[in-house]
């Protein structure tokens, strides 16, 4: 009995560490042509209301025309903020691939 509630207890931990894991990508023109990949991390207060840095994907894309932009909550992000969230700073991942 003891084994089942620990596996579903690690089963809902998964589930809600895991569903914080989140992808979104943007195709500008013809999308990424090449390998040139450019990635920088978004600071936020207040669980993502206030932004505390710039994040420009059209400067970090630079002269290029075709590129893909990908903004993700990845693990590394999850666990980072895990900590700071305590008061209240979180983090995601931005790439920009040319």
């Amino acid at each position: 009995m003891k084994a089942v509630s620990k596996a579903a207890a690690l089963a809902l931990v998964l589930v809600l560490v895991l569903s914080g894991c989140v992808t979104h990508v943007h195709q500008v023109g013809d999308g990424a042509q090449g390998g040139q990949v450019e990635e920088a991390v978004q600071w936020y207060a207040l669980w993502g209301l206030i932004e505390l840095n710039e994040v420009s994907s059209n400067e970090m894309a630079g002269d290029a025309e075709d590129y893909t932009i990908t903004t993700q909550y990845t693990v590394v992000d999850a666990l980072i903020s895990a900590v700071t969230n305590y008061v209240t700073i979180s983090r995601r991942t931005v790439m920009v691939e040319q």
